[in-house]
């Protein structure tokens, strides 16, 4: 479970795009940093962390404001064995900043690279897929699913005429769960409130700290912002789902889930001001390890040493 939500009609930014990745906390990854994500013609040009387990990433900016974002649909484990995918979703979110890693992709572009992927969504599990680029006056954003029929997917989406902000979650653009709704609306009051940078990052990392609670039941994480931790089916060390038919042999071997990192990035319009990415951690585990039974810290910002240990802030410009 994850989500994703921006919008382009800021009067003082081109894009505001706020993320939170739910994922096993034991599964392999590094924090957001400059690199090049595999691909040396491009040099540190890509600003994401990655899934050292399966590659790839799953959202990432460059420094020509190129950027991409991706949710997963998840699935039973029958759906997941039909589907018998060797691909990392993630390697559609790494192709595209390498394609687009030193230059700003055209509306052209956007859609030559949503029919390729098109073409081969099919290999893939659920995933939502969103490309795009803010180094222009207006943002472009484009949308690809291979679940369900949505309207929207495979195309560049229309350019906003007022302050909307959109939102994805695990569901499809067209059919939004309960949380984007919640979402949208903490959004707008910080939008309207926030007088700063400073005041508007804390803002939108509160809407991405929002949380209903414990989770009794998997369907509950459709209305939480912040997934709370849960244990839930898993290989022996934590990271992964349980592969499909497999004997999860009990609570011995449910590694804890919930919302791993939380993501703020801000383009401005004006080309003497910064773009800011922050990227912070939500929980920590505790040393018995992603499949101990005691759950994991829920990290506080208000603390300096949290902020040190905790939060990666990187800014440049476009």
């Amino acid at each position: 479970m994850c989500i994703l939500l921006w919008t382009t009609q800021h009067p003082d930014y081109r894009l505001i795009l706020i993320d939170n990745r739910d994922e096993f906390l034991a599964r392999p990854a590094t924090p957001a940093r400059w690199h090049n994500l595999g691909n040396e013609a491009v040099g540190e040009a890509i600003l994401c962390g990655c899934d050292t387990l399966a590659g790839g990433t799953w959202f990432g900016v460059t420094r020509a404001g190129s950027f991409a974002a991706l949710t997963n649909f998840t699935e039973p484990a029958s759906v997941r064995a039909a589907t018998n995918s060797t691909h990392s979703r993630g390697e559609l979110v790494s192709r595209f900043l390498h394609t687009y890693a030193t230059r700003a992709p055209t509306e052209a572009d956007l859609v030559t690279f949503l029919d390729e992927a098109g073409h081969e969504k099919s290999a893939f599990n659920g995933f939502n897929l969103v490309i795009g680029t803010a180094a222009r006056d207006a943002a472009l954003l484009g949308y690809l699913t291979n679940r369900g029929k949505d309207p929207y997917s495979g195309t560049v989406l229309a350019s906003d005429t007022q302050a909307v902000v959109h939102g994805l979650s695990n569901s499809t653009l067209a059919t939004p769960w309960p949380k984007i709704g919640d979402a949208q609306a903490l959004i707008r009051d910080v939008l309207q409130r926030a007088t700063s940078v400073e005041a508007l990052i804390d803002g939108l990392f509160g809407v991405l700290d929002t949380s209903r609670g414990p989770i009794g039941e998997p369907d509950e994480m459709r209305s939480t912002i912040r997934v709370e931790p849960v244990r839930l089916p898993s290989n022996a060390d934590g990271t992964q789902f349980a592969a499909p038919g497999a004997d999860v042999g009990g609570e011995a071997r449910r590694g804890w889930y919930g919302t791993r990192t939380a993501t703020v990035l801000l383009v401005p319009r004006s080309a003497t001001h910064p773009a800011v990415l922050v990227e912070r951690d939500v929980y920590a585990l505790h040393a018995e390890g992603g499949t101990s039974e005691v759950p994991p810290t829920h990290l506080d910002f208000s603390d300096a040493r949290v902020r040190a240990a905790h939060e990666r802030r990187y800014t440049w410009t476009l």
